[in-house]
């Protein structure tokens, strides 16, 4: 997602995108039936115990609890021998009590590096969405700017719901806060907003399409402009049946991250939806600093969907 926007001499929707322009052969499922939720264990995980707990019953889904330590040998060293047994005391009581609130659920510990045991479980155990977070602002920019996030939003054949250190998890008591789906415009990215449409309708709440356009646009007076990139957005929206379920604006801003963010915390959002290419760099489609800042100030959680 960039601030730039170039523009050609088009005067309708249909220069940007023709008729026909659509997102069906997405590889979205329609059903999410395995969720994991990975810890850290490093600070309280009530926030994200809850949050997995809450898509759990919404989605009817199992639900897989899992803590990764980064040490290959963890389990043989005699020092970090403890460390495992209090980690699994930990995991187990928590499934427990999820247990309780009628959902399938087990714990999974796993060794080695961060990035590939993630891609392992979810591989193994056929996750459909993986919720992973930390109240830890080193640790969470560790976890967007290094190669965790190069390997796992990027190769994750799941969307990925990060809960970021300043998500408020108690403030969407409103039944109007929307899910909030920021794009633009690129097709092949849109095949996302199906997931943001699935989640809507699950929290029962509004779905918002957002897109960021330069402030210039705003403040030289250019409605041309603003007319035509949500005559695009709509139109994209109508050829694949979500034009009815969805509420599309225009965000003016020179900072996308920034303006994601405000937009989402002026309305009290559920979640933030992004789009990401899945390619060898994290500097393609959505730049890591967008993805970091984005997920870093959030008062929500954020679900990227990479294709």
């Amino acid at each position: 997602m960039a601030a730039k926007i170039g523009f050609s001499a088009a005067t309708s929707t249909e220069n940007l995108y023709p008729s026909g322009t659509s997102i069906s052969a997405s590889p979205f499922s329609g059903s999410i039936k395995n969720i994991l939720v990975a810890l850290d264990l490093s600070g309280p995980s009530a926030p994200h115990i809850q949050t997995a707990i809450r898509f759990a019953n919404m989605l009817h889904a199992n639900l897989f609890v899992a803590h990764i330590f980064e040490y290959a040998d963890a389990g043989i060293v005699e020092g970090m021998i403890g460390v495992r047994q209090e980690a699994k005391r930990r995991l187990d009581n928590i499934v427990e009590r999820i247990l309780r609130r009628g959902i399938v659920a087990q714990s999974v510990i796993r060794y080695g590096a961060a990035a590939p045991t993630i891609l392992k479980v979810i591989k193994d155990k056929k996750i459909d969405l993986a919720i992973l977070g930390t109240r830890n602002k080193a640790r969470m920019e560790r976890f967007v700017l290094g190669s965790v996030a190069e390997a796992v939003f990027r190769r994750a054949p799941c969307p990925m719901l990060t809960i970021g250190p300043k998500a408020n998890l108690d403030q969407r008591v409103h039944t109007q806060s929307p899910v909030v789906f920021a794009t633009d415009l690129n097709t092949r990215l849109f095949h996302a907003i199906r997931y943001a449409a699935l989640l809507s309708k699950g929290f029962g709440a509004p779905l918002h399409c957002i897109q960021v356009l330069p402030h210039s646009i705003d403040t030289h007076g250019l409605p041309i402009i603003s007319a035509i990139m949500t005559g695009a957005l709509k139109n994209l929206l109508e050829e694949n049946g979500l034009d009815e379920r969805c509420v599309c604006s225009n965000v003016y801003g020179n900072k996308v991250s920034e303006s994601i963010v405000e937009y989402a915390k002026e309305r009290k959002a559920e979640l933030i939806v992004l789009g990401i290419q899945r390619t060898s760099a994290l500097a393609s489609h959505l730049p890591p600093h967008i993805t970091y800042e984005v997920v870093a100030g959030a008062s929500c959680p954020v679900l990227t969907v990479s294709l």
